[in-house]
């Protein structure tokens, strides 16, 4: 099958489809690419079984070791003839053909280096591992449509999503980050009776500590004593699994209540004081330019102003190509350096904000101003078509596809020409869900944000 020019999915499913059992220690309970891959490169079926390929070493910075690939001098190759299962001039071709065919898959690097070496896939650029899907709940990931720059839903490549529709990360970061600093720049200064509103809640707060302190010193005592009686049961000989299973959910309890003591016991704050909506503004701007918006340091930054985007599929009520809005929470209260500020603040200082991830087309683009010449009225002559479009720089054809898109949401009573999709489309290029292997399995936390 893969002489033919199959790839490893396909031969997956005709396992699945042929009732071929996986090994008995496989996580999975059916074929997939990856495990038909890693059987295919054993090199076992060419009776060939190979070792040396890592090696331990010791990391004298850390006193840690870890597994790095040797050269091929330190290999320890041994023939096995009884092994085989492929012929061996066969199996190479077929690796070389692989190979050939999946090369353009790979990184291509710097210098023939990859940029990407030792590093962890979790360290990502924005808006990697913040975007997740609306539709299924699963995270977006680069390489969508084999573009390394664009980003799709985890669950549609692994046919547990519909939503097939990808986003450019460098446009959506961009989109995101205008949005962001447009919403910083609009803060509007603090209200009066807001202020004293959260003095109040600061002083509620401040006057809480005490009790909770002596609730969480009270807690602290009661599992000691628990975790004593258990060690004491123990140490007279008894045994009982209920035993074994309660000692470390105490210990664990009992952690984290300590941690809690420890920090309601540290001073509080002295002469606590709002900061103004314009020292705000200065922090979150100069936080923001001070690292580059590729960098990882930029990433750690924006999550704590943005913990979570959800993205969910759209389209023009006059159809044309799927395209992703964005959907989040932007909190600016996480920028306060006091525990007590962010609590008291974090209500006022959180915008929920619905971004475009796209470039309009050219019909949406200029409608406004296109229906804004077509209807405006006065002294002189009504302009033709021609001359908007002369005026504008478009083609006639453009003005009234425009002006068509208007009169179509004037139909449907909308002002957004945007519509949400909630389910598979019946046309267009998105058909994941007509795949055999398509099963919706959507998240818990499908369209949260």
């Amino acid at each position: 099958m893969l002489e033919k020019g199959a790839t490893f999915t396909d031969v997956s499913d005709w396992l699945n489809e042929s009732g071929v059992p996986v090994g008995p220690y496989a996580r999975n309970r059916e074929w997939d690419s990856r495990m038909v891959g890693r059987v295919t490169r054993n090199a076992k079926l060419k009776g060939i079984r190979e070792g040396g390929r890592q090696k331990s070493v010791r990391i004298n910075k850390t006193g840690r070791r870890r597994s790095v690939k040797t050269s091929p001098e330190e290999w320890n190759d041994r023939e096995c003839p009884h092994l085989a299962f492929i012929d061996p001039e066969r199996y190479d071709r077929v690796i070389s053909l692989l190979k050939e065919r999946n090369a353009k898959c790979a990184r291509v690097g710097i210098n023939g280096r990859d940029t990407r070496k030792k590093v962890s896939k979790k360290r990502t650029r924005f808006p990697g591992q913040m975007m997740v899907c609306g539709i299924c709940g699963r995270n977006y990931v680069f390489g969508g449509h084999g573009q390394k720059e664009h980003l799709m839903c985890d669950g549609a490549r692994s046919y547990q999503c519909w939503n097939g529709a990808s986003v450019d990360g460098p446009l959506a970061a961009e989109k995101i980050m205008t949005a962001v600093f447009q919403v910083v720049q609009s803060l509007p200064d603090f209200d009066e009776a807001l202020l004293d509103e959260i003095r109040n809640e600061i002083d509620q707060i401040e006057l809480r500590v005490p009790d909770e302190r002596n609730r969480i010193q009270q807690r602290i005592e009661k599992l000691e004593r628990e975790l004593d009686n258990l060690l004491n049961f123990i140490r007279d000989g008894n045994s009982s699994e209920t035993v074994q299973r309660e000692i470390p959910r105490i210990e664990s309890e009992l952690k984290n209540q300590r941690s809690c003591l420890k920090r309601l016991q540290k001073p509080a704050p002295t002469n606590l004081s709002i900061p103004s909506i314009e020292e705000l503004k200065s922090s979150a701007i100069d936080c923001l330019k001070e690292h580059a918006i590729e960098s990882w340091e930029f990433r750690i930054l924006i999550q704590k102003l943005i913990p979570k985007i959800a993205v969910f599929p759209h389209q023009l009520c006059d159809g044309g190509g799927i395209v992703l809005r964005a959907r989040f929470r932007l909190r600016l209260g996480s920028l306060l350096e006091s525990t007590i500020a962010k609590q008291a603040l974090s209500e006022s200082l959180e915008h929920v904000m619905q971004v475009n991830l796209f470039n309009p087309p050219q019909r949406e683009a200029f409608r406004r101003r296109i229906i804004e010449l077509r209807n405006q009225s006065g002294d002189e002559k009504k302009l033709t078509e021609k001359e908007i479009a002369g005026k504008l720089g478009l083609t006639v054809t453009g003005t009234q596809r425009a002006a068509a898109l208007q009169r179509k949401m004037d139909a449907l009573g909308i002002e957004d020409p945007y519509l949400a999709i909630t389910e598979p489309p019946s046309e267009g290029k998105l058909k994941r869900h007509l795949h055999s292997r398509y099963r919706f399995e959507p998240l818990p936390t499908a369209g949260e944000y």
